[in-house]
């Protein structure tokens, strides 16, 4: 029998008996006579294992947190946020995202982000940005995405962002923006102050100058026609490209603000305000401006350069200041408004004065401006005749036309995307080769080898004919619709003082004989594929809940849209497609005409007087007059033709007529109906529409517009030169 072996425990650790009475740990008076004993530990000797312990613990938390910063820096997180610059995008004009970008590498992280907008059933953009370096920590990064309207009733859409870096790409997630749709009007009001904080004070001045707040059908926010929304700037983030500005219809600057403003930054809000934008200037507290500022302020005021004057301290006089202390300027198609004292929101923002400015700014028409004056509301108008119409909603809709909806133009434009000799396939053709092609393969077949008495045959004949009718259908098909590409472009050109070029709007359209993909690399230039279904009448009566553009005719873009971009575009065969690009003067001028010797005077005199002396000014001394084959004069609702010597035998193969209505429809929307029967014209937005082209007023019988027409192959160059007599004759 073996011997029992005792276990000893000290403090409930337990250790062979055997092994204990080696080191001499236990005493004779213990008892060993159970299986256990227990042997009490000196304090000193339990304080040395609590530290010893403790040592341990943190050793092993030491281990882990090292472990843990290893995992990190092999797999640093990439945080993104898309933040809209306004809650709802402006109708028919570019929109702006902020990227909040963060990275916890301790590395540079160098790619680009990828951009999709899309809804449930439609893709509206896809935007590939140009090559970004992050740094550890957080940074911002203004998108710029090309003119979308949504073809859903609340205009929601969804940004899905992917980084594609050179090593690892990330998706990052989908992010909700809020889009214009086709039954809102929707504008954005852009806010640019100097402190980083809301101003209740500008924003109580930017609900004042909300339009629809002097709407005469004012309802609720749900059932309003008229959308405003507000967006928020800093001078840090102010935009230095004019292109940029694209996305506000209306921008509120205060003083303090503009000081702030760096040249570049001057330069670009000048350059829109001329091209057709509106600036409110609160100039009550003018201080610490630089020489660029106040040169900026006599362009607004004329360009005369003794408006404003700079004194040592850097304050700005002014001379001749309005005695109700607004300034209003017509600075070449623009409006500006520089409001020379402080205002106060419960007593200013009430007055005919403020609504005379109101009015001035969002260009509402010279008939309209009396009424709001006066009641602090508009007359109201009838929905256009060939509006869109309300259908698909969750709720019923009483009105079934927006009030305010785009209106189109009464011309079909369908001759000018589709090319005169291109002409669809007669029924009778059709009919004729499917009749042969059943002769064939039928009686002919049957009959000529059944006389040859070779009947199986007709395994080897009947593919070779199925062949000879399909090069034949292919044949016929390329007579009608052509086997060459037909390219057209009908180009806006707004000049001004000195025959400077304000804006370029180019309306291109194709009409491809085969399947291509087009690159083509632009520079500061807005580029909106356009919905050729707009150019018909027939497709503006109702509104289309299927994605306007075909999603595979999306163009691809790679790097910054308003900057330097790369755009790829899929061209089906025979499929009419239609493209705009704008852009802002670069300095250059249009030098063939003498714009500045036709003069106001010389425009308001008797209308025979008035035709033969603009054609004896403007051609003074021109080498080429045979180039602008088509001039005429626009005022009101007529058209006064000014005959250009050899135009005789040029305007012939253009339809002279159908140009001439075109461009005037263009210029001068009908002010009878619809959001051109409330004003004008609107700021610069680049959308795929010719609403933004309009600048003439014609209820204002002191505005005149001075179209000259260009022929270059098959396109058509139209310079406009707009000329306005401020303040309004009665």
């Amino acid at each position: 029998m073996a011997p029992r072996r005792n276990n000893f425990a000290f403090s409930g650790i337990f250790f062979p008996g055997a092994a204990l009475r080696k080191t001499g740990g236990i005493s004779d008076s213990m008892r060993i006579s159970g299986t256990r004993a227990r042997v009490k530990r000196s304090p000193e000797k339990g304080k040395s294992s609590l530290r010893s312990a403790m040592r341990w613990g943190l050793l092993v938390l030491c281990c882990m947190g090292l472990v843990r910063s290893g995992v990190a820096q092999q797999n640093p997180k990439l945080e993104v946020k898309v933040f809209p610059v306004a809650a709802r995008a402006r109708c028919h004009g570019p929109v702006r995202v902020v990227l909040r970008v963060g990275w916890s590498g301790k590395r540079l992280l160098q790619g680009c982000f990828d951009l999709t907008v899309r809804d449930e059933n439609d893709v509206y953009c896809r935007v590939r940005t140009g090559e970004v370096t992050l740094a550890t920590g957080f940074q911002s990064l203004d998108v710029v995405l090309p003119a979308m309207e949504s073809t859903m009733a609340d205009g929601k859409a969804e940004v899905h962002v992917r980084f594609l870096g050179k090593k690892q790409n990330r998706d990052i997630g989908k992010f909700s923006i809020v889009l214009a749709d086709r039954t809102h009007r929707s504008l954005v009001i852009g806010i640019c102050r100097a402190a980083g904080t809301v101003s209740t004070h500008l924003l109580n001045i930017g609900r004042s100058l909300s339009l629809e707040r002097y709407d005469p059908l004012r309802a609720e926010v749900e059932t309003r026609d008229i959308l405003t929304s507000t967006a928020w700037l800093v001078p840090e983030d102010f935009p230095t490209n004019p292109l940029d500005t694209c996305s506000f219809d209306l921008l509120l600057v205060d003083g303090f603000g503009l000081a702030r403003l760096q040249r570049k930054q001057v330069n670009a809000l000048l350059t829109w305000v001329e091209g057709g934008g509106s600036l409110c200037l609160l100039a009550g507290e003018l201080s610490g401006l630089k020489p660029y500022h106040v040169q900026f302020l006599d362009n607004l005021a004329g360009g005369e350069g003794t408006a404003y004057i700079l004194d040592r301290e850097g304050d700005v006089l002014r001379e001749g200041a309005a005695p109700d202390g607004f300034s209003c300027y017509c600075a070449e198609l623009g409006r500006a408004v520089v409001v020379h004292r402080a205002l106060d929101p419960a007593a200013d923002l009430e007055t005919p004065g403020w609504r005379r400015v109101v009015g001035f700014l969002w260009k509402v028409r010279f008939w309209q401006q009396k009424k709001l004056i006066r009641s602090g509301s508009w007359k109201e108008v009838a929905p256009p005749a060939e509006g869109i119409r309300r259908t698909g909603w969750s709720r019923p809709i009483l009105q079934l036309v927006s009030t305010y909806a785009l209106c189109p133009l009464s011309l079909d434009l369908k001759p000018f995307v589709v090319p005169p000799e291109i002409q669809l396939i007669p029924l009778w053709v059709l009919i004729l080769i499917l009749a042969l092609f059943l002769l064939a393969i039928g009686p002919l077949d049957y009959l000529l080898l059944g006389l040859l008495r070779r009947r199986w045959l007709t395994w080897i004949l009947f593919p070779l004919v199925c062949i000879a009718f399909t090069l034949l259908t292919v044949k016929v098909s390329n007579v009608y619709l052509g086997e060459s590409d037909f390219r057209k472009s009908l180009v806006f050109v707004d000049v001004g003082k000195g025959g400077k070029v304000l804006r370029k709007s180019t309306f291109e359209f194709l009409f491809s004989a085969g399947e291509s993909v087009r690159v083509r690399n632009l520079s500061r230039t807005l580029f909106t594929p356009v919905d050729t279904d707009r150019f018909s009448r027939s497709r503006t009566t109702e509104i289309r809940w299927d994605s306007p553009i075909r999603r595979d005719s999306l163009p691809w873009m790679e790097g910054w849209v308003s900057g330097s971009v790369e755009v790829r575009q899929k061209i089906w065969k025979w499929t009419p497609l239609a493209n705009r690009l704008m852009q802002f003067g670069k300095g250059e001028t249009v030098s063939d005409l003498d714009w500045d010797a036709v003069d106001l005077e010389t425009l308001f005199r008797d209308e025979k007087e008035s035709i033969s002396s603009v054609r004896s000014l403007l051609f003074k001394e021109t080498p080429d007059r045979e180039k602008y084959f088509l001039v005429f004069v626009c005022h009101r609702d007529t058209v006064e033709k000014v005959v250009t010597p050899g135009s005789e035998t040029s305007v012939d193969p253009m339809r002279p007529d159908d140009i001439t209505t075109l461009i005037s429809q263009v210029s001068a929307r009908s002010s009878e109906s619809g959001w051109s029967g409330v004003v004008s014209r609107i700021s610069p937005a680049g959308g795929g529409t010719f609403e933004d082209l309009a600048v003439l007023d014609s209820a204002n019988r002191n505005e005149y517009l001075l179209v000259a027409v260009a022929r270059e192959g098959n396109d058509l160059i139209v310079y406009r030169r707009l000329y306005t007599c401020t303040p309004h004759k009665e």
